[in-house]
């Protein structure tokens, strides 16, 4: 069916369009299809915020277990209410690093942006409501000392990490748990907004080197005043 010009001029001035649906191609509909196909029953949220990528998950599958982490008192306050009449989802109350310690988390006036790094100029520029209005000391733990508490050997597991620039460290207490791990996704960066953290390209042979296969790349953060993508939503699988 034709829409006509005039009622799409309406809408993109409303910041919204009409484009043909294809179910297989919507993002989340093919991060579904890639985990079905590997077989995941079990999702380990790592940096949950208030719940927000378990959601989106539970409208497409109710059946999988998720973990969800989140050190900031604040966001898992408003995780526990998300999660409240769900017995298949667990949350967690602490940072998850490459050793075991207490730091202070930067607390972000979005929240969501909130990072154990500290944040570059051009994520403020791009983000101003992303810079930092506070710290809160948290613990942190590796994936690897409690990988077992949560996690049983029939289990097919996917990594999700969303830790504004914490990722590599992440996964470097991970390595024994990473083994067991069938998919990830992780929060990568084409351009540093976090000091230090570990730019896409070099994720890519990072987790190339364990086995693992970048398979879908998905739109995330971006620069509204030239189109710059900033970062990227990266999904890989053991194939």
């Amino acid at each position: 069916m034709k829409i006509s010009k005039l009622p799409r001029i309406v809408l993109r001035a409303l910041g919204y369009d009409i484009v043909k649906y294809d179910y297989r191609m919507y993002p989340v509909a093919r991060q579904m299809m890639l985990m079905e196909k590997y077989g995941i029953n079990k999702v380990l949220d790592v940096g949950a915020n208030a719940g927000q990528y378990g959601k989106k998950i539970r409208r497409y599958n109710s059946d999988y277990n998720i973990v969800s982490f989140e050190p900031l008192s604040s966001a898992y306050s408003k995780l526990c209410g998300t999660i409240a009449r769900d017995d298949a989802w667990t949350a967690v109350n602490y940072a998850l690093g490459e050793s075991e310690c207490s730091a202070e988390i930067n607390i972000a006036g979005n929240s969501q942006s909130s990072s154990l790094l500290e944040m570059n100029q051009l994520h403020k520029e791009v983000a101003p409501d992303s810079g930092y209005i506070g710290a809160e000391t948290v613990n942190v733990k590796t994936l690897d000392n409690v990988f077992s508490k949560f996690v049983s050997d029939a289990d097919r597991v996917y990594l999700k990490i969303d830790a504004q620039g914490y990722e590599r460290n992440i996964l470097d207490g991970a390595e024994e748990s990473l083994k067991r791990i069938t998919g990830i996704q992780v929060e990568s960066p084409l351009v540093e907004l976090y000091a230090g953290e570990m730019l896409l390209s070099d994720m890519v042979d990072y987790l190339s080197q364990r086995g693992f296969t970048l398979c879908s790349i998905e739109p995330g953060f971006g620069d509204p005043r030239t189109g710059r993508m900033l970062q990227a939503d990266c999904i890989y699988f053991r194939i």
